[in-house]
């Protein structure tokens, strides 16, 4: 019996985190997102980051908040065959679902848009405990293997002061090297313009002149 109480806090603890964090990401509106990135804060410009390119990171949640629910179930669906029966497996199944939908679901989104700027903040400032940064003059080449090395999709870029200039992702790499023929002593990425590029394609996309 303690198995399935501890498989069940697992997937309920598991599918309020996605839930939760997946809210807080589209609560955040895009203003205040662009606010915060102009303190030039690490959390923040990542943040305006993801938000520019939602697809990614959201899918990446509901896969785990899929996982959590499906292989969940079947595990506690199994575990409690063996120890409460056929016979209360239905009532079992019932109060599961009930409490997915409510402490999985309907709670953590009601704390998620409720308190979304420092619950999207803190998510994160977790990520960026193991972010990698690079300095704004990197060649393309080297920029590569590093994401390569570290198996990474996003690396925070440097300004000459030390200062956060922006982020860098493994596709701006991409279509630097692949976008054009160039001389390899020229292969020098300017983080900065690609910065300006997506802060103005962000801005025409809502309307605003920059």
């Amino acid at each position: 019996m303690l198995n399935i109480i501890f498989v069940v806090l697992i997937v309920l603890a598991g599918s309020a985190i996605c839930a939760c964090a997946e809210t807080a990401l589209f609560s955040v509106s895009r203003v205040r997102v662009k606010q915060l990135a102009q303190s030039k804060k690490p959390a923040a410009i990542v943040l305006q980051s993801i938000r520019s390119k939602m697809n990614r990171p959201i899918a990446t949640i509901v896969i785990l908040n899929n996982i959590f629910n499906i292989v969940g179930s079947i595990v506690i669906g199994s575990l409690a065959a063996k120890v409460l029966g056929d016979a209360w497996l239905g009532l079992f199944s019932s109060i599961l679902t009930f409490l997915i939908i409510v402490c999985g679901e309907i709670v953590p989104k009601t704390i998620g848009e409720r308190y979304s700027e420092p619950i999207a903040t803190q998510k994160i400032n977790q990520l960026l405990r193991q972010v990698y940064y690079v300095p704004e003059t990197i060649k393309a080449d080297k920029l590569l293997k590093t994401f390569q090395d570290n198996c990474e999709h996003l690396m925070v870029v440097l300004d000459e002061y030390g200062g956060v200039a922006g982020v860098v992702t493994l596709e701006d790499v991409l279509e630097v090297l692949t976008g054009e023929i160039v001389d390899e002593t020229d292969r020098i990425i300017n983080l900065q313009e690609i910065a300006r590029k997506k802060r103005k394609i962000l801005l025409n996309y809502r309307g605003i002149n920059s």
